[in-house]
């Protein structure tokens, strides 16, 4: 049991909470106000998810296209440079000394393209 003083003291400036109750009631409903707010931020989160699966599905799409482009251009310049008939190796010199052979291929247009 405290002493009179401190029961006076804590009187004299509202330290000491006669009415416990209203207290629980208030930090009951704060913590059930806390809790509602966690769902409804974990419901907005999960929107957001969903909404950028979607847009990688899609980036995954192009990416896919661009891939089948790429390997189409890459087939048909092959195929061109194996059947033209202007097409030579020409050694190169390079500035540290060494040299390489390079393809050179000439494409000419043809009239009806």
């Amino acid at each position: 049991m405290p002493s009179l003083f401190t029961w006076i003291f804590f009187l004299l400036f509202g330290v000491l909470n006669l009415d416990g109750g209203e207290e629980k009631k208030n930090e009951e409903e704060k913590e059930e106000e806390e809790e509602k707010k966690k769902k409804k931020k974990k419901k907005k989160k999960k929107k957001k998810k969903k909404k950028k699966k979607k847009k990688k599905k899609k980036k995954k799409k192009k990416k896919k296209k661009k891939m089948m482009m790429m390997m189409m251009m890459i087939m048909t310049m092959t195929v061109m440079i194996q059947q033209s008939p202007y097409k030579k190796y020409v050694e190169v010199k390079r500035k540290n000394g060494l040299s390489c052979s390079v393809l050179v291929v000439y494409f000419r247009k043809e009239v009806g393209m």
